[in-house]
């Protein structure tokens, strides 16, 4: 990562081109460092690739869906350095995750949108940009309304064009054996036989059997499975970046503002996932860490080596893929890292204030099911559940939140599912908390592991009963608890174990004292949380034999989380190793 110094001595090299006067002039150095003077010389260059989950997920075959992530990365690398587009490094404000922007002189403008269309088409034979130059306002609004109006401008332009520009298969022809939606190209030889496919279908293979030591072409994600054949797709994006972008008033801002984004996700990335045992390795010749696409450094109890897969990165989003019992922790642990991440670069950079940087925070989707669903369904799961818990954010003023699913029917739900926070009327017992803000979920964690210590004892029987009476009436559901309580030992014990929230009364379970404490006995099991009673022991059966015990599980040789009750899980031998 660059310095601000470094940026700013970048960008006036970069703006001193554009606009064909002598480096480090000092009209140049006001233009990059204060956001004043004549910006009539220059245009703001912005693209975005058209349907990235498209051109990534357009088919199951994992080998593909890898191969696709490694050409756009690899795009996004050369169009830092300004090389495709005829520019100068300095000039290139941001690019990443298939979007970017740019200062360009209006003879140059032309020159860079062709260069940037046949690149997408050279690379990946069928993917496609939306590109805009946009002179600066006429009103003289600052840099920041520049950059709005340049994203104005795209979204103009991506409905005029249309994202995609492929003719349709006429019926005569054969279609491609991998995706099933483009006409098949020519016969290729793979490793199960002979196979007809597409251009783009046989590109991304290909690329894809380069990113692996051992050139094999997995079409599923089986091997990253956990040892119950599950895995899950983690969706995470950032809140409110645009409502930044908008505030930032010169060039270097918003040069260091992307910077910082993009480098605090990865640092907190990087942390969380060597926390989880998820410990990439170089997998390609010249491959300096095997980033995204890493083996996993640590075995599970199925024997294989861990893995992931990041097959979108760049900016504030992120998409992975990993095994599904470590995916809703992980998530959970990736939004607090990311959160000091935040406040660690952006108060180094300066170009954010302390109240901006404090409010800095991501939402996630976490979606699992088993490796027979397909990803593709898998990921718009995922993006449903990432709305739900944006929604959280925007309407309830929380800095992060979660929201996630398990997959069990063969059926995504939460397009259609409202969550049971909007749902039910004011007052009324809430089945389930998601979505979750993050320090709600923490809470959750801890309740989690508290119930888990005493799985053995209270029978996992006995909390489905809980949830069918919560479903019937809170006065059943309080009737059962204050029951089992007062005649079962370990229903006392759960009931010590489970830390107490803020405003929770003293719970007394001795015989005189217990029916002045009943309340405070049904608080303990039923939290209120954000002003709502909720039944969150809902939430830990659907999460039950898919959560791994403790916090960055691998690292501390913590053991299974087997679930709640008797036979929550694998056996308590399979331990990690």
């Amino acid at each position: 990562m660059l310095s601000r110094i470094e940026m700013e001595e970048r960008l006036v090299r970069g703006f001193s081109k554009a606009l064909g006067v002598e480096v480090g002039a000092e009209k140049v150095r006001e233009l990059v460092v204060r956001g004043k003077g004549d910006f009539g010389g220059l245009q703001l260059l912005a693209w975005d690739a058209n349907s990235i989950h498209g051109f990534v997920f357009d088919t199951t075959n994992a080998t593909a869906v890898q191969g696709a992530s490694e050409i756009l990365k690899g795009i996004d690398r050369r169009l830092k350095s300004g090389e495709p587009l005829g520019l100068d490094g300095g000039q290139v404000l941001y690019a990443g995750g298939g979007s970017g922007l740019a200062v360009v002189s209006p003879g140059q403008a032309g020159s860079a949108l062709g260069g940037l269309h046949e690149l997408y088409a050279r690379e990946t034979a069928v993917a496609t940009c939306t590109a805009v130059a946009v002179r600066p306002l006429e009103d003289g609004g600052g840099f920041g309304q520049w950059v709005v109006e340049a994203g104005r401008g795209l979204a103009r332009r991506r409905l005029l064009e249309g994202p995609f520009g492929e003719p349709d298969v006429p019926f005569f022809a054969e279609r491609c054996g991998v995706c099933g939606k483009r006409a098949a190209a020519g016969l290729v030889r793979r490793m199960e036989g002979f196979r007809v496919e597409c251009a783009p279908c046989s590109l991304k293979i290909d690329r894809g059997r380069d990113q692996r030591r051992d050139r094999q072409e997995p079409s599923s994600y089986e091997e990253i499975s956990d040892d119950q054949g599950f895995y899950a797709v983690i969706y995470l994006d950032g809140n409110g970046m645009g409502r930044l972008i908008s505030s930032l008033e010169t060039p270097l801002e918003y040069a260091l503002f992307s910077q910082d984004v993009e480098g605090a996700l990865k640092a907190a990335f990087r942390r969380v996932t060597e926390g989880y045992g998820l410990r990439g390795e170089p997998v390609s010749e010249g491959d300096g860490g095997g980033e995204g696409w890493g083996r996993g450094g640590e075995r599970g109890p199925h024997g294989r080596r861990l893995g992931y897969r990041l097959p979108i990165s760049g900016g504030d989003d992120l998409v992975m893929i990993l095994p599904g019992c470590m995916a809703v922790p992980l998530a959970r642990d990736l939004l607090g890292e990311l959160e000091r991440s935040f406040e660690a670069l952006f108060g180094k950079s300066g170009c954010l204030g302390d109240a901006q940087i404090r409010g800095m925070g991501a939402a996630a989707g976490v979606a699992l099911a088993h490796t027979g669903f397909p990803v593709r369904y898998l990921l718009v799961e995922a993006e449903s559940l990432l709305k739900r818990a944006k929604r959280r954010v925007y309407d309830h003023g929380a800095r992060s939140a979660i929201d996630f699913s398990v997959i069990t029917d063969g059926s995504p739900r939460a397009e259609w599912e409202e969550a049971e926070r909007w749902q039910r009327r004011e007052g009324e017992l809430l089945l389930s908390g998601r979505p979750y803000s993050l320090e709600e979920f923490e809470r959750f964690s801890e309740r989690f592991r508290a119930i888990r210590k005493v799985r053995g004892e209270v029978g996992r029987g006995q909390f489905y009963e809980l949830r069918r009476l919560a479903r019937e009436s809170r006065a059943l559901l309080r009737a059962q608890i204050l029951y089992q309580v007062g005649r079962r030992g370990e229903w006392q014990e759960l009931v010590k174990s489970l830390p107490a929230l803020e405003g929770d009364g003293p719970v007394r379970l001795d015989r005189g004292s217990f029916l002045r404490s009943a309340e405070a006995v049904f608080r303990r099991v039923v939290p209120e949380i954000h002003g709502r009673e909720v039944f969150d022991i809902g939430d830990m059966l659907d999460l039950s034999g898919h959560w791994w015990g403790g916090d960055a599980p691998w690292a501390g040789g913590a053991g299974r989380d087997g679930g709640l009750g008797d036979g929550g899980g694998p056996s308590e031998d399979r331990r990690a190793s």
